[in-house]
């Protein structure tokens, strides 16, 4: 077993982002009003003599299948970093680089990989969420919910722009991989040529 490549540094930032989503979806969900079919997916506002409301919203009929599917999703990407971590090592030490860089990165694929799962959702329900608010939001009700709503649009789009980092990340170290194991097998190949040389 190899524990020591499972750090905090891989685990966290998906389950930082599930957190996220877990409050954003009770946000959601407690705001919510139910629609013309009973569902909770509005937002409604009422003053005096006055109501409005707006669909879609995240309310619990979108939030409650979201949350289920990320969580569950988390879950296996920690499972499979753990897997990963503890799976034998490549025979020999002439090839141990070569097996680290291969579990370090394969590690931190799967983590920017779940990262990127998670918050592309939660980016896209926030945005149009806070879109819906704005729309239902009229003269007289508390200007609270419009700042409400301003947040879930920046919310929103800072949580895109984290998945589009995430996954171009994840990319970027997949196509890397083959090539920096290639030069780590290398530098082990030509290791024992140049010590044999100064002895």
């Amino acid at each position: 077993m190899s524990p020591e490549y499972l750090s905090p540094r891989l685990t966290l930032p998906p389950l930082v982002a599930l957190a996220v989503l877990v409050v954003f979806v009770i946000f959601a969900g407690v705001t919510a009003s139910t629609d013309d079919l009973g569902f909770s997916r509005s937002i409604a506002f009422s003053a005096e003599d006055r109501a409005s409301s707006s669909s879609p919203y995240a309310g619990w009929f979108y939030g409650t299948p979201l949350l289920g599917a990320c969580a569950a999703l988390v879950a296996v990407a920690i499972l499979t970093l753990r897997r990963i971590s503890a799976a034998p090592a490549l025979p020999g030490p002439a090839l141990h680089n070569l097996d680290g860089i291969w579990r370090r990165e394969s590690m931190r694929i799967v983590s920017a990989i779940t990262v990127f799962a998670v918050t592309l959702p939660l980016g896209g329900a926030a945005a149009i969420s806070g879109r819906a608010m704005l729309n239902a939001v009229f003269p007289g009700v508390d200007s609270t919910w419009t700042v409400l709503g301003i947040g879930l649009l920046i919310g929103g789009a800072t949580c895109l722009v984290l998945a589009a980092l995430s996954i171009s990340l994840a990319t970027r170290r997949a196509f890397v991989l083959p090539r920096s194991s290639i030069l780590a097998a290398g530098m082990q190949a030509i290791a024992p040529e140049v010590a044999g040389t100064h002895s």
